[in-house]
């Protein structure tokens, strides 16, 4: 899970905690507040039919509020004596719930009507209970929920949007980051520059110390192979001079081996330090038409015919040397091979860039080559006849992140070797 979706999802279901929280609380607080105010009213109201008692408990008319004595006003009272119970004419006749025990509760009179009672039990005997019907604030109440549930899904949608817009913006160092990693990869920088977040700047700074400790080690290794090739140059050359055409065979292999061994190994040294320094942008199509012109030229006395095709104006992130090392030997391998022709295909499918090189040759055996050619697996190049043009391939290959494969021509029936090479290598102008 990325980091800006790990942000998102909790930062969204903080606030999605926080407005339950706050809807909860504030649903109950109008409630609450509200109650308490009619509460207060009720013991007034209690307070004023009180005073209006005799030593009987007879209460004047005169002395009763006028929102008693309109019939359905929500306001309501009984008097309950030894001698009956007195009720407001706002309740048309209907008897009022006698609460239990004094003070304020709740109760459901007629039709589910909600009422808030307050009981005050008498001095001379006998109860007054005092109601206030609580379906206006109910139904004001369902209208303030629903508009506060609207705006606040608003509110919430609104946060989220500036939340995700938050996150690109904070993140955007560390995308930064990621995209001048994948730079250097390619060979366009040499460092990672310094990210605007200053919590990333030990993490590039540390990152270019060991890129630039790498580089160290590596050209010590590169000069160490170089001064060791010059050092056993001398001495292969003399050795050779002192060996005719005639002497033992096993001599002159060996003195060949060992100049292999010193090539392959100063090969080996190039692209293990990192050739991507010396990539740069190629004009494939211009390239790999210069190289069949070379193979037309080295291969005319034999008459071969090399056909190629290739899209115009396709740039691969190449060192030059590379690319003609590697599809020279496969060109120089194909015509060896070859009876009259060789054909040469670039195209695109989907990430990657397909390069076929075919022969109307005897072809070989494809299971056994394409075991060879495992990743992680070469061919031994020190045995005489496995060809060390191939070998070459294979490491360019390899070094380039690519793949290296062999079948049977389709078109030519001899052999066709297929070359994939990434796009993220290359870029289209």
């Amino acid at each position: 899970m990325s980091l800006s979706l790990r942000l998102g999802l909790w930062l969204a279901l903080g606030l999605a905690l926080l407005f339950i929280l706050h809807g909860f609380v504030t649903e109950r607080a109008p409630r609450a507040m509200t109650e308490s105010y009619i509460s207060t009213r009720l013991e007034h109201d209690a307070e004023w039919l009180v005073d209006g008692l005799d030593e009987h408990g007879h209460m004047s008319a005169a002395h009763i509020p006028a929102i008693f004595q309109r019939p359905n006003s929500g306001h309501y009272f009984a008097l309950h004596r030894a001698a009956g119970v007195l009720h407001s004419a706002s309740s048309t006749g209907d008897a009022l719930p006698l609460p239990a025990e004094a003070g304020v509760s709740h109760g459901m009179w007629r039709d589910g009507e909600p009422l808030l009672l307050l009981r005050r039990d008498l001095p001379q005997g006998g109860a007054l209970v005092v109601a206030e019907s609580l379906s206006d604030l109910n139904a004001h109440l369902a209208e303030f929920r629903w508009r506060f549930l609207l705006i606040s899904l608003g509110l919430f949608v609104f946060l989220l949007l500036a939340q995700f817009v938050l996150l690109r913006w904070v993140l955007r160092p560390v995308r930064d980051l990621a995209r001048d990693g994948a730079r250097l990869q390619q060979g366009e920088l040499e460092r990672l520059p310094e990210p605007a977040m200053r919590e990333l700047q030990p993490l590039s700074h540390a990152f270019n110390a060991v890129l630039e400790s790498q580089a160290r080690r590596l050209a010590r290794s590169r000069h160490a192979l170089a001064d060791l090739a010059h050092g056993l140059k001398t001495p292969l050359a003399a050795l050779r001079q002192t060996l005719s055409p005639q002497s033992d065979p096993q001599a002159l292999a060996a003195v060949a081996r060992l100049e292999g061994i010193v090539q392959r190994e100063l090969r080996h040294a190039r692209w293990s330090a990192g050739s991507s320094s010396t990539r740069v942008m190629l004009d494939a199509a211009a390239e790999l038409g210069a190289l069949m012109q070379t193979m037309r030229l080295i291969h005319r006395e034999r008459g071969l015919r090399f056909e190629w095709s290739a899209p115009q104006g396709v740039m691969w992130r190449m060192d030059r040397e590379d690319l003609h090392e590697l599809f020279g030997n496969l060109l120089d391998n194909a015509a060896k091979w070859a009876k009259s022709v060789v054909i040469m295909k670039v195209s695109r499918e989907n990430a990657l860039w397909r390069v076929r090189v075919e022969d109307d040759g005897a072809g070989t055996d494809i299971v056994t080559l394409n075991a060879k050619w495992t990743r992680g697996r070469r061919l031994d190049e020190s045995t005489p006849g496995t060809g060390l043009g191939l070998a070459i391939v294979g490491e360019i290959v390899e070094a380039y992140e690519g793949e290296l494969s062999f079948a049977a021509s389709e078109v030519l029936g001899g052999l066709c070797a297929c070359v994939s090479l990434p796009v993220s290598t290359s870029a289209d102008v």
